[in-house]
């Protein structure tokens, strides 16, 4: 089978592509680009570098007073959803109310939204590339009905690698869905259907094992931290965590320990608001637990280790029992957001 053909989750990463910055300095071409060269050597063509990842977007406030989504149109259905702060459920109001689209449907639709976004940028070449990899496994999802548990894991496993690509991908998904008021009816169409596969995928657990507890470093000045020390929060984006903390610990001066044993009250059954992804991610050292968007935690307490090895504020925070609460939102992803996705690997910044 062509190297090219592989599915990007399966490919080997023991190969790296290099190029001359000067008469003595060799620089490393970074994740896909090095893909796209390994390609092209394979298949005997040459291939450009490429311009780097777009900016995140600033934050804005969108409001509506709409409160009847059957009288409203178009424009004011899209306000409707946004204000719920659901991609999953604008998607599927404006563009699968009928709910007739396959898996294989959706995945051409996300592969679609990336060429559009990649164009848009100056990033055709990536956003090529990206979307290939979707189209090769998008037949596992043919004549299957969207739903609850039923992403084959062909698909679901594409669309984590891809996601954690260090590309301009992943960085418009967050700068987006953390702050939904910047939605648009193109960002609909084109982020809409990657997004709403991806989070189903990560809900559906399976027997996937579950860790107690997961980390994440960031800088954060004092003002934002006590952004993580109210009662309660929302984490709006897609959020990146590890369980191992030493890695966590590797990068900012604040480390979050966030304890994810929380039981349903009703049932007792766990709550479960993300998945191992270590295994599918294009980084595995990074043992990556990914935290699906909207999820809800409380603050537990707030200390400050001085040991000489560490000096790091250190939060805790609990998922909570309650996360269909309407809580106010923090920006956590535009807080993380000057180290991307990136958990310790600070050739990613």
């Amino acid at each position: 089978m062509a190297q090219s053909c592989v599915p990007c989750y399966e490919r080997p990463r023991n190969f790296q592509w290099y190029w001359k910055s000067s008469d003595v300095k060799w620089e490393e071409y970074l994740d896909v680009e090095n893909e796209i060269i390994e390609d092209a050597h394979n298949e005997r063509h040459e291939k450009d570098r490429f311009s780097s990842p777009i900016t995140i977007s600033t934050q804005k406030t969108t409001t509506t007073t709409c409160s009847d989504q059957n009288m409203l149109g178009e424009d004011d259905l899209l306000k409707y959803w946004l204000n719920k702060g659901s991609l999953d459920d604008i998607y599927r109001d404006l563009e699968n109310a009928d709910n007739k689209k396959t898996i294989s449907d959706l995945a051409q639709e996300a592969s679609n939204g990336i060429i559009q976004e990649g164009i848009s940028i100056g990033e055709a070449e990536k956003a090529r590339w990206l979307a290939r990899q979707l189209n090769n496994v998008k037949n596992y999802g043919e004549n299957m009905q969207f739903g609850p548990n039923t992403i084959p894991s062909e698909i679901g496993k594409t669309l984590v690698n891809l996601y954690t690509r260090d590309t301009f991908w992943c960085k418009l998904i967050n700068s987006v869905i953390r702050d939904l008021s910047t939605m648009t009816r193109k960002k609909v169409n084109t982020i809409g259907p990657f997004c709403v596969l991806l989070r189903s995928y990560i809900n559906d657990q399976g027997d996937n094992p579950f860790p107690s507890i997961v980390y994440r470093g960031l800088t954060l000045t004092d003002e934002e931290r006590k952004n993580f020390m109210k009662e309660e929060m929302r984490f709006t984006a897609f959020t990146s965590t590890s369980k191992n903390r030493t890695l966590a610990e590797l990068l900012g001066n604040t480390l979050l320990i966030i304890d994810l044993n929380v039981k349903e009250r009703r049932h007792g059954s766990l709550i479960k608001i993300g998945r191992d992804i270590s295994m599918m991610s294009n980084f595995p050292e990074e043992e990556e637990y990914l935290i699906i968007p909207r999820s809800t935690f409380n603050f537990e307490k707030y200390e400050y280790d001085e040991s000489k090895d560490l000096q790091k504020h250190i939060v805790y925070l609990k998922g909570s029992n309650e996360n269909n609460l309407q809580v106010s939102l923090v920006n956590f992803d535009s807080l993380m957001g000057k180290h991307g996705r990136v958990l310790y690997n600070q050739k990613r910044t």
